[in-house]
This record gives structure tokens, C-alpha cells and sequence, in this order.
């Protein structure tokens, strides 16, 4: 488990085209300990991704514009060693994103229990 301290200086982007799944994602993980950035947009997360040190990156599979699967490419591709989950409530997008190089996948609906075990267990490798 990631120690309080240490969530604290450890900042998570969440990207999730469904405001309302994002604010509950953001939320869970904010509760837990761990500095936030929210986006709907892949592309403006990605914009951010570049300018900032993020330590974990939280995305949907499904998303216009930019999927997560080439969104979790394009950051591993920027920086192999940040650690991403993918998560999905359709079927199909499961098979995509368990395909994608994620770190971890989850399915939704996600428990923030589950989300924020998931998160410190990637942090604590």
C-alpha cells in the first residue's frame, strides 16, 4: 500500500469522455490521497501528459476523438515507465484494452476500493 505521505506527491491523470464516470474516478482517487488531473478529452490530456510529471494514468477504452488504446500508447511511447490502467464496460473494448499496453485493466462499473487498490498496487512496483 502506498504510504499517505507518498500519495500526497504522487499525481494521477484521469481521462474518461463520460463527465459524470471522470468525477467519480477523480473523486475516489482524491478521497484516497492522491492528487488529481481530470480530462474528457485524450487529446488535452495528452497535452498535459507532456508538460507535467505524472506519475499514473487512469483512461477509458472507449472515447471519440482518441481511443484509450492509442491514448496508452502514445503515453508509453513519451514515457515507457508510467504505469496505465484501462478500464471499459463494453466487452469488446475489454478485449482492446486487456490488447493495449496497459498495466492493468479494469472493468466498469469501477468500486473506488478496486480503482484505488489498483492504483497503489502499480505505484508500489
Amino acid at each position: 500500500m502506498v504510504p499517505e505521505m507518498k500519495r500526497k506527491e504522487t499525481l494521477v491523470l484521469v481521462v474518461d469522455d463520460d463527465a459524470e464516470v471522470l468525477g467519480f474516478e477523480a473523486s475516489a482517487l482524491s478521497g484516497a490521497g492522491y492528487r488529481v488531473i481530470a480530462s474528457t478529452r485524450a487529446s488535452h490530456a495528452l497535452k498535459f501528459f507532456r508538460s507535467v510529471k505524472i506519475d499514473l494514468v487512469v483512461t477509458d477504452v472507449r472515447m471519440p476523438e482518441m481511443d484509450g488504446v492509442e491514448f496508452a500508447k502514445r503515453v508509453k511511447a513519451i514515457s515507457p515507465a508510467t504505469a496505465v490502467i484501462c478500464a471499459s464496460g463494453f466487452a469488446s473494448a475489454a478485449t482492446e484494452g486487456r490488447n493495449a499496453p496497459c498495466d492493468a485493466f479494469i472493468e466498469k462499473p469501477i468500486a473506488p476500493a478496486a480503482l484505488t487498490r489498483h492504483v497503489g498496487a502499480l505505484l508500489d512496483a
